[in-house]
Formats: structure tokens, sequence, C-alpha cells
């Protein structure tokens, strides 16, 4: 096994480092072109119900949709009456990264 660099950050840095994706989500609308203001109008309506999503048009068409309430981001993820897939990759941050560093 190869050995890759280690780059030690500590617990707040982490958590810096993760506070632009929380509450947040990335998505695709596979086979159909949306206009932004169409999609962010339609979620802001059907989705929410404390705070409001704040929708990040990302190159190559992927939104991401950021949350102002965990209840409405959790409705969003697990109760919404949606059209799309859920796929999630995580990444175990205690184990080896592949292919350049190691975060610790």
């Amino acid at each position: 096994m190869a050995r890759f660099q280690e780059v030690p950050i500590t617990d707040g840095k982490f958590n810096d480092w993760c506070k632009p994706w929380k509450n947040s989500f990335m998505i695709t609308m596979l086979g159909k072109r949306v206009r932004f203001h169409q999609l962010e109008a339609k979620l802001n309506c059907s989705w929410t119900r404390k705070g409001f999503i704040k929708i990040i048009d990302v190159p190559r068409e992927y939104y991401q949709f950021l949350f102002t309430s965990n209840e409405d981001y959790n409705h969003a993820l697990m109760e919404a009456r949606t059209c799309f897939a859920r796929i999630c990759v995580e990444i175990d941050l205690d184990s080896l990264l592949q292919p350049k560093i190691i975060v610790k």
C-alpha cells in the first residue's frame, strides 16, 4: 500500500471546512432542462416550511441547495414527493483517502 502525505488539522478547522455544506445537497436534472428561476420558485413553494432554500447554479447543470432550516432539509431528503434518485457518497475521513492526501 502506498504511503500518502498526512495533513493534520484541528477539529475546529475541519468544522470550518464543512460549514458551507451543512444542510445542503447537490442535484442535477436528469433528462430535462429547467430554468433556474422555475426551479427556485417551485422548490421554495413545495419544500420549505420554516425557512427558505438558497439555490446556487453550479457549472454543468448542477445546483447546490442550501437550507436555512434543519426541518426543511430533512423534509426535502426524506419526506418530499420527488422524482429524483437519492445517491449519497460518504467519505470516511478516519481511513486512507485516495489518491493524494490523508486529512486527519
